[in-house]
């Protein structure tokens, strides 16, 4: 089940105020609400310090500016080379932009959206985002990932489940070159799946009829959004 999305009424996507900084574009709205996060290296606050009291005392300054817990979200980890990272997750893109300009000595990199239409495909949720310098193959703006689930297959010999591999093929040989298709079989464990590179708008075209003749299948579509790193 998915559930609904409780974003702030005013999201802007990352602007002059994140290039100073490692811009790591988002993949998902993190837990439902928040769109930005900013990670902080909080190693000079730890010290002599234990990780809980260096984490504690970075956050007291972080919400000290924000001003709420309400609207944020923090958590921390200890990384390599004992660097202690605090994950600030943001509704509001105001308390975004402060918090950088208040702290930029400790940015680690930002994620949120880029542009406007991978602000769009994180709200609709209808597919997976994957940000990329290039699309797959230099073509393709989409990757299809096609798995038949324990539930879809519990129930099938290992034969059925075969010629069920072997018509997806068929069905998508017309559509997907060789090179944009890769094939993992494990049929004695009872799994198979199939992974392959198209053009959204192309695929999009007969997705309603490989879902409803292949309904054992289940389609995990991943879109690509370009950016320059």
């Amino acid at each position: 089940m998915i559930r609904n999305l409780n974003l702030h009424p005013n999201i802007e996507v990352l602007g002059d105020e994140s290039k100073p900084f490692k811009i790591i574009p988002s993949q998902t709205i993190y837990y439902n609400t928040y769109t930005y996060k900013i990670v902080f290296d909080a190693s000079p606050y730890k010290e002599n310090r234990s990780d809980l009291d260096a984490y504690f005392k970075l956050l007291d300054e972080l919400y000290g500016v924000v001003k709420t817990d309400l609207e944020s979200k923090c958590s921390f980890r200890s990384a390599k080379n004992n660097i202690l990272e605090i994950l600030c997750y943001l509704v509001s893109y105001e308390d975004y932009k402060l918090l950088l300009s208040k702290f930029p000595q400790f940015v680690k990199h930002v994620t949120g959206p880029i542009n406007d239409e991978h602000h769009k495909l994180l709200r609709a949720r209808e597919y997976h985002v994957e940000p990329r310098s290039s699309y797959w193959y230099n073509k393709y703006d989409a990757k299809v990932y096609a798995f038949m689930p324990y539930r879809a297959t519990q129930n099938l010999r290992k034969d059925e489940r075969i010629v069920l591999h072997t018509e997806l093929l068929t069905a998508l040989g017309d559509s997907i070159p060789e090179h944009a298709l890769k094939i993992y079989n494990q049929f004695p464990t009872g799994s198979s799946s199939v992974e392959f590179y198209t053009k959204l708008d192309e695929f999009n075209q007969y997705y309603p009829f490989l879902k409803m003749m292949h309904n054992n299948w289940t389609f995990r579509i991943t879109k690509c959004i370009l950016y320059q790193k």
